[in-house]
């Protein structure tokens, strides 16, 4: 358990490290994501619906009693007009602030990638000392495998999700511990696509990237727990985290690489 607790604090540790490495600044760029993606999105996406949606209230108003059949109904058909189409402008709004906001969880891990895998190895060359000549294509290619990485990682999820729902639902007495076996298989899977830009950057393939991953699968679990803490947290989700979980398994990998070091010195 203390790898799953050692991948916990370095995603937390990770404030530090980037405050006191004045990396702070490289914040900015998810959160003009998040700005274009969610903000923009929603107040198009509701511009294009709320027209559809007030027609729609319109005509079925109508239906119920047709304007101008006198009396005080057209007045109140005004009032019940005016306020259902406000109320169904707001509930648009919020629908796809929050639809959108889920989705782009695992779409900021994408676009972001070249990012995350420039601070992941920023951060090895802060601990190590050790330089890497900026390469464009380099940069490009860590950037890629991250994406490839991250949409592996989200198929299986998916898979294991589904494969969940159907247990549950043909077995509804295990669908608490399928609850949570999928939470923990979705923690792991975070972390994977976290640590895979240090292994990229060792010239891992594939497959031996998925032996170091699973030889350090609680530590992996420990960091992808933080991150969904933090998705939690509306805005930080994939403002704060993404860069987090970059920098804090960097931090991770290279304090246990020089504690395996020092260890061999000892002996």
């Amino acid at each position: 358990m203390s790898d799953l607790f050692k991948g916990f604090t370095s995603f937390f540790r990770a404030f530090g490290f980037i405050f006191r490495h004045r990396l702070a600044g490289w914040y900015l760029v998810p959160l003009l994501l998040w700005i274009i993606m969610v903000v923009w999105l929603t107040i198009s996406i509701s511009g294009l619906l709320q027209p559809v949606i007030e027609g729609w209230l319109d005509t079925l108003l109508g239906k119920a009693a047709p304007a101008g059949t006198g009396g005080k109904w057209d007045t109140v058909r005004g009032w019940l007009t005016t306020g259902l189409q406000f109320t169904a402008a707001v509930a648009i709004k919020i629908m796809l602030w929050y639809i959108l906001g889920r989705i782009t969880k695992y779409v900021i891990l994408i676009l972001c990638s070249p990012l995350l895998a420039y601070l992941s190895e920023k951060t090895e060359e802060i601990i190590t000392g050790k330089s890497y000549p900026f390469s464009l294509a380099q940069l490009l290619h860590d950037a890629w495998r991250g994406v490839l990485i991250t949409l592996r990682n989200l198929f299986l999820e998916l898979g294991l999700m589904i494969l969940g729902f159907i247990v549950s639902f043909f077995i509804p007495v295990l669908a608490p511990l399928v609850t949570v076996a999928l939470f923990g298989f979705n923690c792991y899977f975070m972390g994977f696509s976290l640590y895979d830009y240090v292994a990229e950057r060792r010239k891992l393939g594939m497959g031996a990237s998925v032996q170091l991953m699973r030889s350090r699968k609680w530590e992996l679990a420990g960091m992808g727990l933080a991150f969904n803490l933090m998705s939690m947290i509306y805005v930080l989700d994939w403002v704060v985290a993404p860069i987090n979980g970059a920098v804090g398994a960097a931090m991770a990998m290279e304090e246990k690489a020089s504690a395996g070091q020092a260890e061999v010195l000892k002996r």
